[in-house]
């Protein structure tokens, strides 16, 4: 029974050790997921401050108080603003989705953890009932061994007994 308890606390170590590298996991998916959602802030306002000074550029080239290719430069500005922000959108978004793996997985290991230390405790509860039969088993075999060694036989008469009867 002594191996079998063994077992079970090196199994609830394993599962310890498999359930604190999938929090970790989660931890750092979530640190990832919030540096890319504070980047977005940042990101959306370069959006707006690009979209403002190209609609101000367009207006005056429009009024022809500007060159084509300062619009055209703030155009491409703007696009590279919006592209930033859509990315980083989207970055987000596939962070928010790495947590909710993360998690699942960290769930995962929990359930499988909590499974094999069942297992474990049912086996050396069962090792714990097979011990306690065989020892009652022992204490009635040494009951029955003590009892025998206490029978005497005696022949009814002196010479050879044919039938012995049994009590």
């Amino acid at each position: 029974h002594y191996p079998l308890r063994r077992q079970r606390q090196m199994c609830i170590r394993d599962s310890d050790y498999a359930v604190r590298a999938a929090a970790e996991m989660v931890e750092m998916a979530q640190a990832k997921l919030q540096a890319k959602q504070t980047l977005l802030p940042g990101y959306e306002a370069k959006k707006l401050q690009a979209r403002q000074n190209y609609d101000r550029q367009a207006a005056l080239f429009e009024g022809g108080a500007t060159a084509e290719k300062e619009v055209e430069k703030l155009k491409k500005d703007l696009d590279v603003a919006v592209s930033e922000f859509v990315s980083t959108e989207f970055e987000v978004q596939s962070a928010l989705k790495e947590v909710d793996a993360k998690q699942h997985e960290l769930e995962q290991k929990r359930s499988e953890a909590q499974t094999k230390i069942d297992y474990a405790k049912a086996m050396e509860q069962d090792a714990l009932g097979l011990q306690a039969t065989v020892q009652k088993e022992m204490r009635e075999m040494e009951i029955k061994l003590s009892e025998l060694k206490l029978l005497r036989i005696e022949a009814p008469r002196d010479g050879t007994i044919y039938r012995l009867p049994v009590y």
